[in-house]
């Protein structure tokens, strides 16, 4: 195996280095002790590894930390690098995507195969040209997107498909299925655990509120107020028309005629009776107005 060499843009006098490649939406983690510098360090630059002939670079790392060790042995930078993927927690994505119909079908307007859904998401993570050609084509996930993070979308989204973001050696963003892919090149280091703390701020922070729909049905019954002050199912009214009710307003009950009397000994006619809607086994809010006595239809 060939001796590695990193570097990354402003660091000089490397005393060792390793790196993690990890999958997924977390960027991967370089390790740099060196000596403190006169000059700063940039916090962006390239990282490069070389093996041989064999050379690997990072573009658009990030300097994450740079701790500061002070000891026997003298004084030591320990500094932490991310790869471009630090830039993935960022930005938002709005979308209602493959939406069903009572039937459970596809509603045309919304529907989006699996690699659009991704496409979109890489876009709203600043990638430009990601591979995901691998990625099954045939199901049609349904996705509900109110101003999500982008990366923890991508990473649900393949969990979904079966599937795994990587950051290829060639710089460029690609989702596998799981199971395909070649190993790691036989130069280059294997380590499997990772850390990460970011310290990054975003321009800007913008709060949203989720919608909230309040929906509910009620069975309702008709009722009426009856001559003797009760209320009643409006097939048991006394003035119940002899043919049935019919269609009529329940505003004008054009369809009642004659005059009655109630327990008071006050005629009441048509135009007094009240037919109201009470829900069925528990008296509830009524449709209809109030009656003569100013009482609402509620008990």
């Amino acid at each position: 195996m060939a001796i590695g060499l990193c570097h990354f843009t402003g660091i000089e006098h490397i005393e060792s280095a390793r790196m993690t490649i990890g999958q997924g939406v977390q960027p991967s983690v370089c390790t740099i002790t060196t000596v403190p510098h006169s000059s700063g360090v940039p916090e962006f630059g390239d990282l490069t590894w070389s093996f041989g002939p064999v050379t690997f670079t990072f573009k658009d790392c990030f300097l994450n930390r740079a701790p500061l060790r002070v000891d026997e042995s003298g004084q030591k930078w320990t500094m932490q690098i991310l790869d471009r993927r630090h830039r993935w927690k960022f930005g938002y994505i709005s979308g209602h995507y493959n939406r069903r119909d009572p039937a459970g079908e596809v509603i045309k307007d919304s529907e989006k195969t699996p690699q659009e859904l991704l496409k979109l998401l890489f876009e709203a993570m600043g990638e430009q040209n990601p591979d995901v050609s691998r990625v099954p084509d045939n199901g049609r996930p349904e996705v509900l997107w109110d101003y999500a993070t982008p990366a923890l979308e991508l990473n649900s989204l393949c969990d979904t498909l079966n599937c795994r973001v990587i950051l290829g050696l060639d710089n460029r963003a690609k989702v596998w299925p799981i199971g395909q892919g070649e190993l790691l090149p036989e130069e280059f280091a294997r380590n499997l655990s990772v850390e990460a703390a970011f310290v990054q701020r975003p321009d800007v922070l913008k709060l949203v509120t989720a919608p909230i729909r309040y929906q509910d049905t009620w069975q309702l019954e008709a009722v009426g107020l009856d001559t003797d002050g009760e209320i009643k199912p409006i097939d048991d009214l006394s003035y119940k028309p002899a043919n049935g009710w019919g269609v009529g307003s329940p505003w004008s009950m054009m369809h009642i005629t004659g005059t009655y009397i109630d327990d008071d000994g006050m005629p009441w006619s048509r135009n007094e009776g009240d037919v109201w809607d009470h829900e069925a086994d528990t008296w509830g809010l009524g449709l209809g107005v109030g009656d003569r006595r100013g009482r609402g239809p509620c008990r």
